[in-house]
């Protein structure tokens, strides 16, 4: 099209879309003036190549723009076997205190990233991992970041039963319980099906981000921010894998805090 056809379908269309006239009714009335159909009304008026703008169409402005949902992994119910929270509280029966890990992601706008979540109920202790997207790749990948750089022995001692909801970025265990070296480097547990207080009280530190994402709109938005951010919330990031390497995992913390680690796919930034 060109600027004089493109001037000219201004001068037509843009004042009766003022008016109030809907695309459909201006399309049907001078179908022999407009070269072009109504989706491509939609784009240029989208795009700013007319006077009117979507704030002067009333369906435009009152449907929100579809979002596509990410895909649910389709996961085999019998995988899940021997997973479920009955088979958790034989576990632990059998093997009086052994250390469970409380597993989440703490979700700020829909469709962007997230925090990947562990937390150690007996001290308090959170570790939050920025990662992209909820996909049950980049939950896994924050495995596979702990376990090189904690090495499987370590990894082993600190993360021996994980306990989660049934998110699709956690629906597959064997992914999470199968370590570099192919042996099982934890246990991993599910709460049943819509009763995830089953990990227990959340900590402070979980709230501290739901908090953060709340009133904070950066924040929420997460776009921009990097994982130190969230490391900072406790300040004590780099001291949490200092004394986990020191092997002082039984007396990691004391006292109520959240820590951010470094994630695999953050951590430089």
């Amino acid at each position: 099209m060109t600027r004089d056809e493109l001037a000219a379908l201004d001068s037509l269309v843009s004042p009766l879309i003022r008016k109030g006239q809907p695309l459909a009714h201006i399309l049907a009335h001078h179908a022999e003036e407009i070269p072009c159909g109504e989706r491509t009304l939609y784009k240029y008026i989208s795009a700013g190549y007319l006077t009117a703008r979507n704030l002067d169409m009333r369906r435009t402005v009152r449907y929100r723009k579809r979002v596509r949902s990410v895909p649910t992994p389709k996961i085999s119910y019998r995988k899940k076997e021997g997973h479920h929270y009955s088979d958790y509280l034989d576990f632990i029966a059998k093997n009086e205190g052994i250390r469970v890990v409380q597993m989440d992601t703490v979700e700020g706008n829909k469709g962007g990233k997230l925090l990947h979540t562990l937390l150690w109920p007996e001290n308090n202790l959170m570790l939050a991992f920025l990662i992209k997207t909820k996909e049950m790749k980049n939950t896994v990948a924050t495995f596979d970041w702990l376990e090189e750089t904690l090495g499987s022995e370590m990894f082993r001692e600190l993360f021996p039963v994980i306990l989660t909801d049934n998110g699709c970025e956690f629906a597959d265990p064997e992914l999470f319980e199968k370590g570099h070296d192919g042996k099982k480097r934890t246990r991993l547990f599910y709460c049943e099906s819509r009763h995830s207080e089953q990990k227990g009280v959340n900590s402070d530190g979980i709230i501290a981000c739901q908090m953060d994402l709340k009133f904070n709109k950066k924040a929420k938005q997460m776009e921009g921010i990097s994982q130190r951010y969230y490391g900072k919330i406790a300040d004590i990031e780099h001291k949490v894998l200092l004394l986990v390497r020191e092997q002082a995992a039984d007396h990691i913390v004391s006292g109520d805090v959240a820590a951010g680690g470094h994630a695999h796919n953050e951590h430089h930034a």
